[in-house]
């Protein structure tokens, strides 16, 4: 068994990715390299995806095996992976302890592989199907502080919890209230202007519109084309499914992710130029200038309001109306004029208890000159 089971991928590989993935119909003519007349074929538009499949890539690649040499893979082939994600996807309702147990158990795999290997495994394929960087294992505390190192998906919680966990809901009143000027002020070019802030791309979906204001580097999540080819398969979801089983990321947060690149990069503004300069240069997958059509949304998803990236939104807005200073002298001034107001109370407040001291002072001073008055002698 070679140490990179997953190193070579080809075409007919991507296809079972996408079967995995979003239930693509692809014909037959196709599956044989042959030319497709199916007019319903879905491997019709598989170049708009070549960023996702490259990341597929990078993702299989270095998918070794949790325990080197062993014999006993969780995951031999591309085949493997995809049957994971079918699992997952088809029991939104079991603790992923279950899952693993009944995945990896006979007649699938009748020597159960390690369970490194199997937990190894099953956070791949919730890196390929969720876009989100998963692990069995704790955080450091530095890690939770910050936001950064693999999410936790423990045994006892199901795919389901794991994702609400993953992205916690809120209510922003404030944003409905501003929320006209954040999409008319909040803009790639504004922000690169205004604040000075860098673009990184990540495909890490929870680290969509993390901004470090000491780098002004604001992560976005770029993977365009992997967003509404997630949104096509959901839409016509079964409401038998309840829209868990179609449905491992929540649309709410597709549909938000999608929009607020769109807020960032208003096609009809100078923010598109970096938009391209981004795709171009760094391989931003923004599927442009197609990535504003609108048919993937359902009849009331028209106009969404920004429960999962609500917080986010308004950080970067409030960093535009008031960026975080740079140098000494700029961090000073504007704690000056920040706190002012404070400043002087704090001021006032010492004024009094030193005039208050005095007075304290006086009268001792007086008191004891009462107390202990100076004779003078005659002469």
């Amino acid at each position: 068994m070679t140490l990179y089971p997953l190193a070579s991928v080809k075409e007919a590989d991507f296809m079972g990715l996408c079967e995995a993935l979003w239930d693509w119909e692809i014909c037959d003519q196709c599956k044989n390299n042959k030319l497709c007349e199916t007019a319903t074929c879905s491997w019709s538009r598989p170049k708009i995806l070549q960023p996702f499949f490259d990341f597929y890539k990078n993702v299989a690649i270095w998918s070794m095996p949790g325990i080197p040499g062993s014999e006993n893979h969780a995951v031999k082939n591309h085949q493997d992976l995809f049957g994971i994600i079918r699992f997952i996807r088809e029991n939104p309702d079991l603790p992923r302890a279950l899952l693993t147990a009944q995945y990896f158990a006979p007649p699938r795999y009748p020597h159960k592989p390690a369970a490194v290997e199997q937990q190894k495994a099953f956070n791949v394929a919730i890196q390929i199907m969720d876009m989100v960087d998963c692990s069995m294992e704790g955080q450091s505390s530095d890690e939770v502080e910050s936001g950064s190192g693999p999410t936790f998906w423990s045994g006892d919680k199901t795919h389901h919890e794991f994702m609400e966990a993953a992205f916690p809901v809120n209510d922003h009143p404030r944003l409905r209230e501003i929320r006209s000027k954040v999409k008319r002020q909040l803009n790639a070019t504004q922000l690169k202007k205004v604040v000075g802030i860098e673009f990184e791309g990540t495909s890490d979906l929870k680290s969509h519109l993390k901004y470090d204001q000491y780098t002004r580097v604001l992560e976005i999540f770029h993977h365009m084309t992997f967003l509404r080819e997630y949104l096509l398969a959901t839409r016509d979801a079964s409401p038998a499914f309840n829209g868990t089983r179609r449905e491992p990321i929540p649309r709410q947060l597709a549909l938000e992710t999608h929009d607020s690149l769109r807020i960032l990069f208003p096609l009809a503004h100078d923010s598109g130029k970096i938009l391209q300069s981004l795709a171009s240069r760094d391989g931003f997958d923004f599927d442009y200038p197609d990535y504003g059509r609108m048919e993937y949304r359902r009849e009331d998803e028209k106009d969404i309001s920004y429960r999962y990236w609500g917080t986010r939104l308004l950080a970067l807005y409030d960093e535009l109306q008031e960026p975080t200073p740079r140098g000494i002298s700029q961090w000073v001034q504007a704690r000056t004029k920040k706190r002012h107001f404070m400043i002087l109370t704090i001021a006032g407040i010492i004024f009094a208890v030193l005039t208050l001291a005095i007075g304290i002072f006086q009268a001792w001073v007086s008191y004891q000159a009462w107390k202990h008055p100076v004779s003078t002698g005659a002469y």
